[in-house]
């Protein structure tokens, strides 16, 4: 089955913008992230980094972040409109807010708006759900999320609604019982939220992304060209694979598939958010990674300390059957746990304005489909929000680099990360063959399921001039091991 690919990543280019007016304009090219001022920022520390090592935002200098400083309505509209495409990256700021304008991306928050007035945390959030297509939990929810705070009396009555959905999807934590919906959000602040908007959205789902999630397995050693030794860690990736429902029909299921990385020689390694080494990492821990042109962990983050906790029940499962009022899922042995008790697979009541998000953009229930793997966010007895984590994909490129157990791939669309594993059929110039004998230059189209390290390949079918000497691999030290 092939279906179109999942939207351009949630963040990508979101935050890059190229305007001198923009609150994350573009800054001198170099090592990104080794900013110099986030000693009063600590808590945004990690987010900052991994953020800006995916080239999603920029410093004012090149060791300045500025994460102090405040956001305007106009540069936090069109974050937003690049967050979902609206807009190319070479419009100009001022056309970027004249769209938000047409928009209609300043109404509903609150009086004196404009696009050059700083941007306070509730119109922050209002505008995020606006973009996102989800409206709040009800009053009922709204009441209690908000009520765990001790300010929930400052909240605009325009805004309990998006505040509310923040609180209940763990996007939102307040600040020493506060949440301080009037005051201007900040860079750093502003960063940390759509850290955390990432993870719970899964962006590594899509083909531009350069991200690999999972848990920490192990760490080791290679040799590089230059007879330097370099740090390799192996992760348990996040991904999907074939599987049966529970009706007998062909699904996906969530699994982990043990893969290593070199670590780049100028990689940064965050702990409890803390800057630390690889030494702190524990077997199966959480780990989120972000790889460099070169394919190497460039940022290493423990998630531990900054998953999203959400509010309300959770549980991932694979779709087997859905409709305008319910949708069937068959879940992992244990499922997930929510206010009232475990949930596992079975069938979910659909709330009457449920917010369906793929790739990082608004969509409805006509693009969730069976095989598909969702999140779904459970309130009250009723699924209030569907996060699609992964859908059948066919995607065709030419090879730029090769792995013991995956290839970059380029595509019309951006790279694209392509794993396998032994259940993998591959096939080069009609012949069977295996992943090792894929070249760079060599022309690809694989199918599988988008997931949280790319697309995992079900097939791999590569022509190519396997009988010659390979092209150089951009990914692959020569004469070095990736183990």
């Amino acid at each position: 089955m092939q279906m179109k690919l999942l939207a351009a990543s949630a963040l990508t280019g979101a935050l890059v913008l190229t305007s001198v007016g923009s609150a994350f304009a573009a800054g001198p090219k170099g090592a990104p992230g080794h900013f110099k001022d986030l000693a009063d920022a600590q808590f945004a520390q990690s987010a900052i980094t991994t953020l800006a090592a995916q080239g999603l935002v920029n410093g004012v200098s090149q060791t300045q972040f500025d994460p102090g400083a405040p956001i305007t309505l106009g540069q936090l509209a069109a974050i937003l409109l690049r967050y979902q495409g609206k807009v190319k990256a070479q419009s100009s700021f001022s056309g970027q807010v004249q769209t938000a304008q047409t928009a209609g991306y300043f109404q509903g928050l609150g009086s004196g708006v404009a696009p050059g007035r700083d941007a306070t945390r509730a119109q922050a959030m209002a505008m995020i759900a606006g973009a996102l297509g989800i409206k709040g939990p009800g009053s009922a929810a709204e009441a209690s999320m908000l009520g765990q705070f001790h300010d929930k009396g400052k909240v605009p009555a325009w805004a309990k609604g998006s505040m509310a959905l923040g609180v209940q999807l763990g996007l939102l934590k307040g600040d020493r019982g506060d949440l301080m919906p009037e005051g201007n959000i900040t860079r750093a602040e502003l960063a940390v939220l759509l850290m955390r908007l990432e993870l719970l959205l899964g962006s590594s789902q899509t083909v531009q992304s350069s991200t690999v999630r999972g848990t920490f397995v192990g760490t080791g050693t290679t040799t590089n060209t230059s007879g330097q030794t370099q740090t390799t860690v192996t992760v348990s990736v996040y991904g999907a694979q074939p599987a049966t429902g529970s009706d007998g029909t062909s699904t996906t299921t969530q699994t982990g598939t043990n893969e290593t990385f070199t670590v780049s020689p100028v990689g940064q390694v965050f702990y409890g958010n803390q800057t630390s080494t690889l030494a702190s990492f524990k077997a199966g821990d959480p780990i989120f990674m972000i790889l460099d042109q070169d394919g190497e962990a460039a940022v290493i983050v423990d998630t531990a300390t900054t998953e999203v906790q959400t509010e309300a029940g959770t549980v991932t499962g694979t779709v087997y059957q859905v409709s305008s009022g319910s949708i069937s899922i068959t879940a992992p042995t244990g499922g997930e746990h929510g206010p009232t008790g475990n949930l596992g697979s079975g069938t979910y009541t659909l709330g009457s304005s449920v917010g369906v998000v793929l790739g990082g953009m608004a969509g409805n229930l006509s693009n969730v489909q069976p095989g598909d793997v969702v999140q779904l966010i459970v309130s009250s007895g009723q699924v209030t929000l569907i996060i699609v984590k992964a859908q059948v994909e066919t995607v065709t490129g030419t090879v730029l680099g090769t792995r013991p157990n995956w290839l970059m791939l380029s595509t019309p669309n951006g790279s694209v990360r392509v794993a396998a594993d032994q259940s993998s059929q591959v096939t080069l110039n009609g012949q069977t063959a295996t992943l090792g004998d894929i070249q760079p230059g060599d022309q690809v189209q694989a199918q599988g399921v988008s997931g949280e390290g790319g697309l995992v390949a079900q097939t791999i079918t590569a022509t190519g001039t396997a009988a010659q000497a390979p092209t150089m691999n951009v990914f692959m030290p020569q004469g070095g091991s990736d183990h």
